[in-house]
């Protein structure tokens, strides 16, 4: 006899199509932990969108503030300019003595900064500084003071003149140039007869160029 056999596959059907009802309901329940049964293709779409624009958008990243680069300063570079105030100059101008403007008058020199005039540099080779009496005019007389690498050398001159110009186009890191107005010409005329002098530091003390007038 066949009944085995016949209830076995008798009793297939009834399982396949068990399996066929509940083939929808499991894909059901999958969409709606994944989207949503109900509304399957807006959640989708919009779970689609959002992955979208997080794969599209790009990163910000905040800018970074560059701080300021403040410039590199040597430790020498401030000495190396022109210095009207360096005490060295105040020490120079004490060890030259009083004008004597005679009959037992001297004046003292002016070591007040903004009374001198010059191109006194500590770094330089040969520089000068030009200073006048206390309480001078205009053709009060004047001492050039030399220096080499801020030491002081000496005057230009034995004695002070008046009218005394430093033409820096003329000078160099070695050298001085001094133009005088020569005495009994009109040294208060545009005219007046000057006469040009240089001093050059030969390394070892200072050469003399020209000849300046002699009071």
């Amino acid at each position: 006899m066949t009944v085995p056999a016949q209830r076995s596959a008798t009793s297939r059907l009834p399982r396949r199509q068990l399996q066929r009802a509940c083939l929808p309901v499991i894909v059901c329940v999958a969409l709606a932990l994944s989207t949503g049964c109900g509304n399957g293709p807006e959640n989708a779409s919009a779970t689609a969108s959002s992955a979208t624009s997080a794969a599209v958008s790009p990163t910000r990243v905040a800018p970074t503030t560059q701080g300021t680069v403040s410039p590199v300063t040597t430790s020498g570079s401030a000495d190396c300019a022109t210095d009207l105030s360096a005490p060295e100059i105040r020490r120079a101008v004490a060890t030259v003595p009083p004008y004597d403007a005679g009959g037992g008058d001297t004046w003292a020199w002016n070591d007040n900064p903004p009374a001198l005039r010059g191109t006194y540099n500590r770094c330089s080779t040969l520089s000068v500084v030009v200073v006048t009496i206390q309480r001078a005019t205009a053709s009060s007389p004047e001492h050039a003071l030399l220096f080499h690498k801020g030491d002081y050398v000496g005057t230009a001159t034995p004695k002070a003149q008046a009218f005394t110009t430093i033409d820096t186009g003329a000078g160099t890191d070695d050298t001085v140039v001094l133009t005088y107005k020569t005495p009994g010409s009109c040294n208060a005329c545009p005219d007046g007869t000057s006469t040009t002098v240089s001093f050059h530091w030969n390394g070892s003390g200072v050469d003399v160029q020209g000849r300046p007038p002699i009071n």
